[in-house]
């Protein structure tokens, strides 16, 4: 896909989705390159480093920042979070694009919607980065600029996910 003459990544969003309606959702960030910046993965259980339990902290923090989020299963692996979050009880309304409209007025509608996953997530990776680089500045923090999402559409569904979730260190060897 094409803007302005460069190349873009196609968004991997569901298209029309309300990103900031109640349910489950499943996360991926990864870290850029896939740096190991949390910590290691030793007889098959993840060993976390001042870095990791930062990532950590953060993460069980979110729903004191979004009041209408609930935390569920999730793990730091060294080079990424698995996580789920629930949107619940978030009465606001995102908006959704529908209609061909202005450049000007598409990057309103692209940007993160103020009740939205994405926001979630952008707030999160901006904590994380700040404070680890402010923390630790050798260690030169990033983020992979996107994130992987699925929407849980039931209960096998989520089960399915923390069940991944839980295993993922083991399967660290073939994962990697």
């Amino acid at each position: 896909m094409l803007f302005k003459g460069k190349y873009r990544i196609k968004s991997t969003r569901l298209k029309g989705y309300n990103y900031g309606s109640n349910g489950y959702y499943y996360v991926t960030i990864c870290t850029k390159d896939r740096c190991h910046y949390f910590g290691e993965i030793i007889n098959h259980k993840m060993i976390y480093n001042r870095v990791g339990y930062l990532a950590i902290k953060f993460w069980r923090e979110i729903p004191k920042h979004f009041k209408y989020v609930e935390m569920d299963a999730f793990i730091v692996m060294p080079n990424h979070v698995h996580g789920v979050i629930r949107i619940r009880g978030n009465n606001a309304v995102v908006e959704t694009l529908h209609c061909n409209i202005s450049t000007k007025t598409l990057f309103s509608y692209v940007s993160p919607k103020k009740h939205s996953l994405s926001v979630i997530i952008r707030s999160y990776k901006s904590i994380c980065s700040k404070t680890i680089n402010h923390s630790f500045p050798a260690t030169n923090f990033k983020w992979q600029s996107l994130f992987y999402d699925e929407i849980i559409k039931n209960e096998q569904h989520l089960n399915n996910v923390r069940k991944y979730i839980k295993n993922n260190p083991l399967k660290w060897g073939k994962d990697e």
